[in-house]
């Protein structure tokens, strides 16, 4: 079969970016992004075909409705099966089937997060968010209509798709690479490769670890809070902030902490915890969304609700050295679940039923 693969942004190093180059590398896919910056993710899309469909350069709200406009009027030909991610692209299913959409979550502020959203905005902005969330809503039942299959990456977001379109969705947890991530050593530094964005609350272990000079804390990511956990990181020596890393680096880190974090509000599903536990690492992660699913309470690492820092402060105290060194085989037995082939066997399982 030729595959496309059709997704809203590649810029940066995240779960779905992950995700989709090693579905492309599998499937010998061609990809459609909207948008593309090969600096600000990861290399390997360098070796794949990608057509880009706007500049990275757009600003961004301009940009969003360029972009739906450009997958609403495209029409791919040669291609026998199509794979979505992202909610823009899906503007394209109706020309393109037989389709599948992999679900990382239903548009987080039209749905579950709408409330939350919508009380940023002053009593003069309100009417304007409400109008345009009103017809993007819309649109976005109408796209996912057009649909053949929808998968999900957990028993969290399956939840989610069946309160807010009403439709069954088959799960195909994402994966981790054990031949990439794996136990090299213990170190001295407690880990977080969470994205730099304000959803994924690095800010609050930023304030955790600077009342904790004695444990050091290293921060390999990057994203729109970067200027503010610098600043808020600088003058604390056991807090390094190193910003987006290279692969080699990435899998060195994981494979030489003690234990990672993962505080991000009402995570979907959560690569952090599986790519740590595949190097024998626990995970201290929030008790919310798909941690709940990954992470097994006090063996595989800490499920916590960070009401204040103290919990935070509380939680890496308990996760000593010793007593991650101690988790490692737990670990590792359950980082096996999500394997890269399972997952790509699965996948074209249900991409042959799709059919």
């Amino acid at each position: 079969m030729k595959i496309a693969i059709l997704v809203d942004s590649l810029r940066n190093k995240g779960g779905v970016e992950r995700i989709v180059l090693e579905q492309a590398k599998y499937l010998n896919a061609d990809i459609y992004a909207g948008r593309y910056n090969l600096n600000t993710t990861f290399a390997g899309f360098k070796k794949l075909k990608i057509k880009t469909l706007i500049p990275s350069t757009f600003p961004q709200k301009l940009g969003s409705l360029i972009l739906r406009k450009k997958y609403a009027t495209l029409k791919l030909k040669k291609y026998d099966f199509y794979i979505f991610h992202g909610g823009a692209s899906l503007e394209a299913a109706k020309n393109h089937k037989p389709n599948i959409w992999y679900c990382h979550s239903p548009s987080r502020y039209l749905y579950d997060l709408y409330i939350e959203e919508l009380k940023k905005h002053n009593l003069i902005i309100k009417p304007f968010f409400i109008l345009i969330t009103t017809i993007l809503r819309t649109r976005d039942q109408n796209n996912v209509a057009n649909i053949d299959t929808i998968l999900v990456n957990s028993m969290n977001v399956q939840k989610r798709v069946q309160k807010y379109y009403k439709r069954k969705a088959k799960v195909l947890y994402p994966f981790v690479d054990l031949n990439a991530f794996k136990w090299l050593k213990q170190g001295d530094f407690y880990l977080s490769t969470a994205r730099l964005d304000p959803i994924k609350r690095i800010d609050v272990l930023v304030r955790a670890f600077k009342q904790m000079p004695n444990k050091k804390l290293i921060i390999a990511s990057s994203g729109t809070m970067e200027q503010k956990i610098r600043k808020m990181a600088q003058d604390h020596k056991n807090i390094k902030v190193l910003g987006w890393v290279s692969e080699k680096k990435l899998h060195q880190l994981y494979g030489t902490c003690i234990a990672t974090l993962s505080v991000s509000y009402k995570e979907d599903f959560g690569l952090i915890p599986i790519e740590s536990m595949a190097c024998g690492k626990p995970c201290i992660a929030t008790k919310e969304g798909g941690h709940k699913e990954t992470i097994i309470n006090k063996k595989t690492g800490l499920l916590i609700t960070p009401k204040n820092i103290q919990e935070i402060i509380k939680a890496v105290n308990w996760v000593t050295p010793e007593r991650a060194k101690q988790m490692r085989k737990e670990c590792e037995k359950r980082a096996r679940r999500y394997s890269l082939k399972e997952h790509m066997k699965r996948l074209r399982k249900l991409m042959d039923e799709a059919r």
